[in-house]
This record gives C-alpha cells, sequence and structure tokens, in this order.
C-alpha cells in the first residue's frame, strides 16, 4: 500500500500528462482539418511533436524525479517510478542505485542496453551507473570494464566532451582504478569546485556537495590515513539530507568507519553481482500510459488520411462536370464546339440554377487563343446539343450581362483572379483551373426577363 505522498505524487503526474496529451492531440487534429499547405501542416506537426515532448520531460522532471529533493525519501520515490508507466528506465535505475540497492540497478541498466539502441547521452549513463555501482562495492574490474566503454564514447561521439563533462567523476574513478590516489584527491576538489560554479541553482546540489567528501574518504582509507578517511565518513553519515535522498553512501559510510574502528576489511565486501534479466523489475515493461498511446495513434492516422487525400486530390484531376452527361452528350457537344474550333479542350461544365431549376447551362473552352465561355442549349425539334459563344477571351475582372437561352431570365456575371475578390453578393461560384492559374466564375443576379 502506497504511503499518501507517493499516491499524490503519481495522480499529479498523470493528470497533468493526460492534459498534455488531450491538448496536443487537439492541436495536432485542428492543424491536420484546417490548414490546406502541406508543408506548413509538417511544419506544425513537427513544432507540435517537439512541444509535446518538452512538456512531458518538464512533467517528469517537475512532477516525478523533483519530487525526491521535496519531501519523498528514496524508498517512496523508487515505488513511485516503479508504478508510473511512462517513466524512464535511466532514472529509476539511479533510484535503486541511490538506494542501496546495486543489483537492481545494475540488471536494469545492462538490460536496457542489450534491448535496444541508445544515443550517446543515454548510454553513458546506463554506464556510469555500472561502474560507480561496482566501484562502491569494490568489484574494480568490473567497474573499469564499465569506465573503459565510457571513454571510448567520450572519444567517438562528436559532442564526447560536451557529455563526459556532464559525469564529474569520471576522472576521479580513472585515477581511482590507476591507483594514482594523489591525482585522485585532486579530482574531488576540481569536482567540488564545478559543482560550486556550474550546479549551485541544481535540485541536486546537497547531493553533489557531499559526494566528493565520500570519494575523499574511499581514498584516504586506500591510502591507509584512516583519521582523515573517518572524519569524511562522519560527516557523510550525520548528513540528514543525505541519509533520506542517497542512502547508499551513508550506509557505505557506517562500513568504511566500521571497518576503521575493527580493523576488518571483510565488512566491506559484498557478494558479487552479475546481471540479472530474469528479476521482477527487468520484466516491467516501461511504456507511454494507454491514454498518450490512443493520442498518438489517432493523431497518426489523421495525419496518414490527411496526406492520403492531399495526394488523391493532387493526382487525380478535379471533376469537369463532363462526368455527369452521358457519352452520347459528350460526343454531341464536342461536334458541336468543333464547328467552331480546330483544336480546344472542355475544360468545365456546369449549370445555373434559380429557385431550384436549371435555367441555363455552361461549358468553358480552352483554345490556342485563349479561355472561352459559351451556352449549351439543346435544339428542340431535334433533340441534338448546340453551343453558343457568350464571351470571348474570358479572364479575370471579366464582367458581363446575357439573356438565358431561353430568354426567360436575364444573368449577370464576373470572373475573379483570387478568392479575395470574389463578391459577397455572389451566389454561385465556379471554379476553374487553366494551365495552373485558377478562375472563379460568379454569378452575380439573376433576373427574370
Amino acid at each position: 500500500m502506497k504511503d499518501k505522498k507517493t499516491r499524490d505524487a503519481i495522480l499529479k503526474f498523470r493528470l497533468i500528462r493526460m492534459a498534455i496529451s488531450i491538448c496536443c492531440f487537439t492541436l495536432g487534429c485542428l492543424i491536420a482539418l484546417f490548414v490546406d499547405n502541406v508543408a506548413l501542416v509538417l511544419v506544425l506537426v513537427f513544432l507540435t511533436g517537439c512541444v509535446t515532448g518538452r512538456l512531458y520531460n518538464w512533467n517528469e522532471q517537475k512532477n516525478l524525479y523533483y519530487t525526491l529533493y521535496n519531501g519523498l525519501n528514496i524508498d517512496q520515490y523508487t515505488k513511485l517510478l516503479s508504478s508510473v508507466s511512462g517513466s524512464n528506465v535511466v532514472n529509476l535505475a539511479d533510484a535503486y542505485y541511490l538506494a542501496g540497492d546495486y543489483q537492481t540497478a545494475i540488471n536494469l541498466s545492462v538490460n536496457a542496453l542489450k534491448k535496444k539502441k541508445h544515443r550517446p547521452y543515454h548510454k553513458c549513463r546506463f554506464l556510469y551507473l555500472i561502474m560507480n555501482s561496482y566501484a562502491l562495492i569494490g568489484d574494480l574490474d568490473k567497474a573499469r570494464n564499465a569506465y573503459d566503454h565510457l571513454c571510448c564514447i567520450f572519444n567517438s561521439a562528436k559532442n564526447g566532451r560536451k557529455i563526459k563533462a556532464s559525469f564529474l567523476a569520471v576522472d576521479f574513478f580513472g585515477h581511482y582504478f590507476d591507483g594514482d590516489l594523489d591525482a585522485c584527491l585532486e579530482d574531488c576538489l576540481v569536482y567540488s569546485m564545478c559543482v560550486e560554479k556550474f550546479f549551485y541553482n541544481n535540485v541536486n546540489y546537497k547531493i553533489l556537495c557531499i559526494n566528493p567528501v565520500f570519494f575523499r574518504g574511499m581514498v584516504y582509507y586506500r591510502q591507509g590515513e584512516f583519521e582523515k578517511a573517518k572524519q569524511c565518513f562522519e560527516k557523510v553519515s550525520a548528513d540528514e539530507f543525505c541519509t533520506r535522498v542517497s542512502p547508499n553512501i551513508v550506509v557505505l559510510s557506517k562500513k568504511y568507519l566500521e571497518a576503521i574502528d575493527t580493523v576488518d576489511e571483510g565488512v566491506l565486501k559484498f557478494p558479487e553481482m552479475l546481471p540479472q534479466d530474469n528479476c521482477e523489475v527487468c520484466k516491467k515493461k516501461f511504456r507511454q500510459g494507454f491514454i498518450n498511446k490512443i493520442c498518438y495513434f489517432v493523431l497518426v492516422g489523421l495525419l496518414v488520411l490527411y496526406f492520403a487525400c492531399r495526394i488523391i486530390t493532387t493526382f487525380i484531376p478535379e471533376p469537369t462536370g463532363l462526368d455527369l452527361i452521358s457519352r452520347e452528350d459528350k460526343a454531341e457537344l464536342y461536334a458541336a464546339l468543333s464547328e467552331d474550333y480546330d483544336k480546344f479542350e472542355v475544360i468545365k461544365l456546369f449549370w445555373v440554377e434559380h429557385n431550384g431549376k436549371t435555367i441555363e447551362s455552361f461549358c468553358i473552352v480552352e483554345t490556342e487563343d485563349g479561355v472561352d465561355l459559351h451556352s449549351v442549349v439543346v435544339i428542340v425539334d431535334s433533340g441534338k446539343i448546340d453551343t453558343n459563344l457568350q464571351y470571348e477571351g474570358l479572364s479575370a475582372d471579366s464582367i458581363s450581362t446575357m439573356w438565358t437561352t431561353d430568354g426567360d431570365y436575364f444573368v449577370r456575371y464576373c470572373v475573379c483572379g483570387s478568392e479575395d475578390e470574389i463578391p459577397e453578393d455572389s451566389f454561385q461560384t465556379e471554379e476553374i483551373t487553366v494551365d495552373g492559374d485558377t478562375l472563379y466564375f460568379c454569378v452575380l443576379s439573376i433576373m427574370p426577363s
């Protein structure tokens, strides 16, 4: 049964994460539905994804990882991370390390490195945990092996020097493994100076300050300067904050003090720890929560559907209206137009309606000389289709009036070059695309004769 502080922290984390998921999912849907420019959609979706990731990280840092330094002890913190799906494996491994459960910290780190590739920085975090864990329990061979892997990454990665600067104790352990204890003491001094200069406002500042004290105690003990070592270990053991947040070095400090008082190094020995992949914690899957996955897959589905529609509309021509008439009528229309043109193409066929009744049919014809507007009529006696030229050289800013074929109505229309130019009183607009340019045929008014 979790204590109240842990339950409250988990509830707060999950509620904020759900709110972030829903907001970003809604934003993604709005982008996909209302933005027409494909390039702009890609940019906005990419930015939305970046913002979502940043917000997730902020939520984890604020409501998971910082809780350790704001009241929870390490046991509560470990339970919290183990209970929340979506928590980072390396942070959980670090929590077990701080609690002194080195076996679980090693298990999680080694299994995480085996299961998938990691970026250099995250790989270094796992290796650093493995190195520290083995070094603190005295298994220096395995610790040195992890250290060698770390150095390979520092030397091969593009930003290796920058990555190395994040791990303050690397140089210390390198000299410690080589037996250069004087250099180790200098490293502890550099460690303390870096903490004061660069980590003063960091949430784990107090822990970073106490680490070099413990490391100096290790060096003094190995040099045989037991009084100096005792002073360091007593200082660590008496630190209340360290006792709550990082009890691993407190327990080790007490072991060193016992070894000094009893002159028995046996109390510092730990059983050999080999990585295990069948422990209960390693079987746990660390993944995003159910709500996050639903939002992710629905958003991806909407984006796929959006781009599929865009591709279809790009490569499949828009209906010209010719598909709405029979093959025989289409042949008669082309036969009528061929009497006026040697070479032409019908790019649009549409109808003008008034009070639910079709009062006129039009076709837009592209010729070598330009774009013409024809009315399409049916000859009463023969029932055949014929055309009448209404406007020659149709272009933007064209405006004209005409009688319908039956003479019952007077139609006034104009042609615009952009959507912004379409008059507000236009009650029917037809889009016409010619050589990549778009014109808009607008019916302005229809009046009975």
